[in-house]
């Protein structure tokens, strides 16, 4: 794997930028997408909307968006964030959305996780990194799992769609277990 922080083997960090807001008001179309990333009601936006939101959160004191790019044509595939940032207890919450179905199962949730997780430990000198996914997104549990992620804790009936209540999974990684991981891992190698 590249030293750039920013480049990883299939995905490089970027930042927003106005040419992606047809993509995104796109995924803000995709209820699955959606339902799949947040616990408040969805709804889809339209272009002014998307524009407003994507290019307005993209940095501050205690969250750091980035998007997730191919690092061969630059085409937009995700987004991954570090929110609720704690300097002072050198914590964080992560999210990644991969947008398109087309894109998913190519490898770029392992990439742009890696991607992230080195920026969290390398350059920002977090210690722990957390998040919430829902007990029925297995493939996003098991990529966390594949990162480093240990399950802390499950919060029953957090979830509710369709007449359904299912549960929410606490996981998270430790900067020590991410520096160990990277010596046995073969990934980091590529």
């Amino acid at each position: 794997m590249t030293h750039n922080l920013f480049v990883g083997n299939l995905l490089i960090l970027s930042a927003p930028e106005p040419a992606d807001i047809p993509i995104v008001s796109g995924w803000t179309n995709d209820s699955e997408f959606l339902r799949r990333l947040q616990l408040s009601h969805v709804r889809p936006l339209n272009q002014a909307d998307a524009e407003a939101s994507y290019l307005g959160g993209s940095s501050g004191t205690n969250h750091l968006h980035f998007r997730l790019r191919t690092r061969t044509e630059r085409r937009l595939v995700g987004y991954v964030v570090l929110y609720d940032i704690y300097w002072n207890l050198q914590i964080a919450n992560l999210g990644i959305a991969i947008g398109d179905p087309a894109d998913h199962g190519k490898g770029y949730g392992r990439d742009g996780m890696e991607l992230i997780l080195r920026y969290a430990f390398d350059e920002l000198n977090l210690y722990r990194v957390g998040l919430t996914v829902l007990e029925r997104n297995v493939a996003a549990r098991s990529l966390y799992l594949r990162t480093g992620f240990v399950h802390e804790g499950t919060l029953r009936a957090n979830d509710y769609r369709d007449g359904v209540r299912g549960n929410d999974i606490q996981m998270s990684v430790l900067a020590p277990e991410y520096r160990t991981r990277m010596t046995q891992d073969p990934y980091f190698s590529s």
